[in-house]
C-alpha cells in the first residue's frame, strides 16, 4: 500500500483485494463507527488502486509514478448502520475530462451495502 502517504488513523485501507484497470476493491477497516465522510475518504484512497493505464498515459502520467490527487466533489448516502469494524469497498470509474475524474463507490459490510455515491477528484496538476 505504498501509493498512500496517509498513516493510520486516517489511512483506511487495510487490504487490497483487487486492482483493474477501470475498477478495484479494498477492505478497509475503522477503528470507530465511521461517519459517511469517513466512508468517502475510504472510497478515494481505494480509488488509487485502479489502474486508468490509459488516461494516467494520456495524461503524461508514467505507470507506477504516484499522483497527487484532491477530493473535489462528494455525493453519497448512508443506505445501512454504521459500525467500527471491516467493510469492503469497491470503487469504479465513470468519466474524465483532462485530470478531472469521477468516480463511482459502492461500501459493503456483509452483504449490505451501508453507503454509496460518487466521488470527483482532481488527479495531478492541472495546467
Amino acid at each position: 500500500m505504498h501509493r498512500l502517504p496517509h498513516q493510520p488513523p486516517i489511512r483506511f485501507v487495510t487490504q487490497i483485494l483487487d486492482s483493474q484497470e477501470q475498477s478495484a476493491k479494498c477492505q478497509v477497516s475503522f477503528s470507530s463507527k465511521p461517519t459517511l465522510a469517513m466512508i468517502i475518504e475510504a472510497a478515494a484512497q481505494s480509488s488509487v488502486y485502479m489502474k486508468l493505464t490509459i488516461y494516467k498515459e494520456a495524461l503524461g502520467i508514467k505507470s507506477g509514478e504516484l499522483v497527487q490527487g484532491m477530493l473535489l466533489k462528494m455525493s453519497a448516502k448512508q443506505r445501512g448502520s454504521l459500525h467500527s469494524g471491516k467493510m469492503i469497498i469497491s470503487t469504479s470509474y465513470v468519466a474524465n475530462y483532462r485530470h478531472f475524474f469521477e468516480i463511482n463507490f459502492e461500501a459493503v459490510v456483509d452483504t449490505h451495502i451501508v453507503a454509496d455515491g460518487k466521488i470527483n477528484i482532481l488527479l495531478g496538476d492541472e495546467s
